[in-house]
């Protein structure tokens, strides 16, 4: 009888959790870019590997404070995380290839590579030497979503 009610609490907890992702298939990479704000959470090699804040200019710690809004009209804003107020605007566009994310907003500008994007989580590579990082190319720039 109690391995049937832990069986029976075990389905109920994991039929109930929903994956937020499930909703993401089918949809564009401009209408989940849009969908809500993005924060950066990390940079890593392209192993996964975290990049520690010491081996990153001071300029690219500070996208930490701030979170992205990806306008539908190719407008980006850089809002502070706290206040919610914005602190720059910019623009974006996804390049032919749907796999290029041209961004140019003070602080955060260049081409990036959309390795990954969902309802949750969103990868950018960066494209080339990006002088605001600091240490290469070979960069991933982890966001996670931001409600704005």
């Amino acid at each position: 009888m109690k391995n049937f009610v832990l069986i029976s609490l075990f389905a109920v907890i994991f039929t109930a959790c929903k994956d937020p992702n499930l909703s993401a298939e089918g949809k564009t990479a401009d209408e989940l870019l849009v969908a809500h704000g993005w924060q950066l959470d990390k940079y890593t090699n392209t192993q996964g590997t975290t990049i520690s804040d010491g081996q990153l200019k001071s300029e690219a710690t500070m996208l930490y404070g701030m979170a992205f809004e990806f306008k539908k009209n190719q407008e980006v804003r850089g809002v502070d995380k706290n206040s919610k107020s914005i602190i720059n605007k910019g623009t974006w566009a996804i390049g032919d290839d749907k796999k290029t994310l041209d961004i140019d907003i003070i602080g955060f500008e260049g081409d990036f590579e959309l390795i990954q994007i969902n309802n949750t989580s969103m990868i950018l590579k960066s494209k080339t030497q990006n002088p605001l990082i600091g240490v290469g190319p070979e960069v991933h720039l982890v966001f996670s979503e931001f409600k704005l």
